[in-house]
């Protein structure tokens, strides 16, 4: 009998803004039957070639991935698009300034804090941080070491990043110039979670530009939400995607590899464009 496949397609290690490295990840999604992974990172291709490496130990296949973070400037919304396939050149140049983007913010909200009296250090955040840099998540983790707070994402987050807004976000590349790149590459794009950042008008209109499929089994989605998107889905023939969008324990909840995740069908879609 063959084995049944699933995968779960959205995941994200120590590189980007996840306590999990990838050996870890590999670990719990054999130990959760697991046959197929994506690993995620945002804005970045760097774990995808030690990924399918660590893959082969487990006897996982490991499709290459990315998360870009966009921006629908037509909507005022932020979005978020996942590639895979064998990515290159146009979706790491397109990359590449959100990097560092981000981290020239990150030290720019790292001074405000350290301005208001937190004893912060710089050095030390940039250790628990992964190879992409620093992100909010990062600063937390130092602030509960110091004991300001225990939570990543409690009160004390609220108060910084959302009520003080010390700091603006950083521009976001344009939704169509992602899509545009991750084509480009010869890749598969997936619609990110598109209930999360209230994406769904944008469906059709990313359809005219090689849309591939939408993110629907996804932890933050409501059974409302999962069902509207079925929807689009079935009467666009776009691929139905799942999977956990994890970050171990630096999101506002731990959701175990695999308990969101992309069927056979889809599977068989993604591999046969792949």
């Amino acid at each position: 009998m063959n084995k049944k496949i699933k995968g779960d397609l959205h995941i994200h290690p120590t590189i980007s803004d996840s306590d999990y490295t990838i050996d870890e990840i590999m670990k719990k999604a054999s130990e959760n039957s697991i046959t197929h992974i994506s690993i995620t990172d945002h804005d970045t291709l760097l774990g995808n070639t030690k990924s399918v490496e660590i893959g082969k130990k487990y006897e996982i296949e490991v499709i290459s991935g990315v998360e870009i973070s966009a921006y629908d400037y037509k909507r005022d919304s932020k979005v978020h698009i996942l590639g895979y396939g064998k990515l290159g050149k146009n979706v790491n140049a397109l990359c590449k300034n959100t990097i560092l983007a981000r981290e020239k913010n990150s030290k720019k909200y790292f001074d405000i804090i350290l301005e208001k009296g937190y004893e912060i250090s710089w050095e030390r955040i940039k250790e628990l941080s992964g190879e992409t840099g620093v992100f909010k998540q990062h600063v937390m983790l130092h602030l509960i070491e110091l004991g300001y707070t225990d939570d990543i994402y409690g009160d004390l987050y609220k108060k910084i990043f959302k009520e003080e807004k010390i700091v603006e976000d950083i521009k976001y590349v344009d939704i169509y110039d992602a899509l545009r790149a991750i084509k480009l590459d010869g890749g598969i794009a997936i619609l990110a979670h598109p209930a999360v950042y209230k994406n769904q008008d944008l469906i059709l209109e990313l359809l005219k530009f090689g849309l591939d499929g939408i993110e629907i089994y996804h932890p933050k989605h409501s059974l409302e939400d999962i069902a509207t998107l079925k929807k689009i889905a079935d009467e666009n023939n776009l691929i139905k995607t799942g999977g956990t969008d994890f970050h171990g324990n630096m999101d506002t909840k731990y959701n175990e590899i695999g308990s969101f995740y992309s069927d056979e069908e889809a599977l068989i879609k993604i591999l046969k464009k792949l």
